[in-house]
């Protein structure tokens, strides 16, 4: 017996040795990237990091795990948090995972004017995406599909999207008609406030990066 089993501790440490090199390099691949992917569903689907955003006109206030709670001031028209593409901008065509979500939740008993602005240049001379809407107090998700925009065509509405604003349980945001983005070339992504007549504390539970069939029942109601 102890000649049958130490061949087979062997294998077993061997397999377990093997396992943690290919798990500690599929980490490495994700970290040199800047990225936190989750493929569980095999869908893109990447969190983009709110600790590393820099407020403008804000100031975070707390951090909980995965989020952040932040305190807008009234002193600007567009006080917010940027994510900064640090090392090297952001190529978003290259995994499909062209659309922004946005958990977020409002505290208080007002209605606030939230948005989402991405950058493919540097702040102010580059090109940007810019879209807010009101929410009301409570747990809110914010979808901005940002698929069709391109730096040499200008954007336009895609057929059947009417469709989008009843998607359950989500408020869909659209890029303006006419704006031009180059999508392989991103270089910031803010969450904002426009034109806030006071100010305001927001709970951003997650800003994450997706393809759109990484959303159930998004591509279906397209």
């Amino acid at each position: 017996m102890k000649r049958v089993a130490l061949p087979l501790l062997l294998a077993l440490l061997l397999v377990v040795l093997t396992s943690c090199a290919t798990g500690g390099a599929s980490s490495s691949e994700h970290a040199s990237a800047g990225l936190i992917a989750s493929h569980s569903t095999g869908s893109t689907v990447v969190d983009l990091p709110l600790s590393d955003a820099m407020p403008t006109s804000a100031r975070v206030v707390e951090t909980s795990g995965d989020s952040v709670v932040v305190a807008f001031s009234a002193d600007a028209a567009y006080p917010g948090l940027r994510i900064v593409a640090s090392a090297f901008p952001w190529n978003w065509e290259a995994d499909g995972g062209m659309t922004l979500v946005l958990d977020v939740t409002n505290p208080s008993h007002d209605d606030v004017a939230v948005g989402l602005r991405v950058d493919d240049g540097e702040i102010p001379d580059g090109n940007f995406v810019a879209v807010s809407t009101k929410i009301t107090p409570g747990e809110h998700r914010l979808v901005l599909p940002l698929e069709g925009l391109s730096p040499a065509a200008p954007y336009a509405l895609p057929e059947g999207s009417h469709k989008l604003l009843t998607h359950p349980g989500s408020i869909i945001l659209r890029p303006r008609p006419g704006s031009v983005f180059d999508l392989s070339h991103v270089t910031a992504v803010t969450v904002y406030l426009s034109h806030p007549a006071n100010p305001a504390t927001l709970t951003i539970n997650r800003l994450t990066r997706v393809a759109d069939h990484a959303l159930p029942g998004f591509a279906a109601a397209r």
